[in-house]
């Protein structure tokens, strides 16, 4: 099921180790093989500016927690994305993790935010 599903999907161990990925996330990655990522800690896919981000986010227990935060991908660009952590208990070996994009989102979101520019009509 996680293959089918073209959203960013990952399970982690309690280390925050990949155990499993989609297809999607080589997409994110520009990586062209699963073992590439399969083994991989979380931070070494996703080079984050606050070393304590993926700590403090796999620390969590219970139910369903979304954080976002800026990531450097390994073919180069900052983005910024949005990590859900599914179906978190304490009694669980793996952890589901939803990955989405949301940096042209935020980036239309501050455009419409903006001031507007006002024109007389007919002009």
């Amino acid at each position: 099921m996680i293959d089918l599903n073209p959203q960013v999907m990952l399970l982690l161990d309690r280390q925050g180790v990949v155990v499993r990925s989609n297809r999607s996330l080589m997409i994110l990655l520009g990586t062209r093989e699963f073992g590439q990522l399969i083994g991989k800690r979380i931070e070494e896919l996703f080079v984050c500016s606050d070393p304590d981000f993926f700590t403090s986010f796999l620390a969590q227990d219970g139910g369903y927690l979304t954080r976002e935060t800026r990531v450097r991908l390994p073919y180069g660009p900052e983005r910024e994305l949005q990590f859900t952590l599914v179906g978190v208990t304490s009694h669980g070996d793996v952890r589901a993790v939803v990955v989405t994009d949301v940096t042209n989102a935020k980036a239309q979101a501050r455009t419409m935010s903006g001031p507007t520019r006002r024109r007389p009509c007919g002009r």
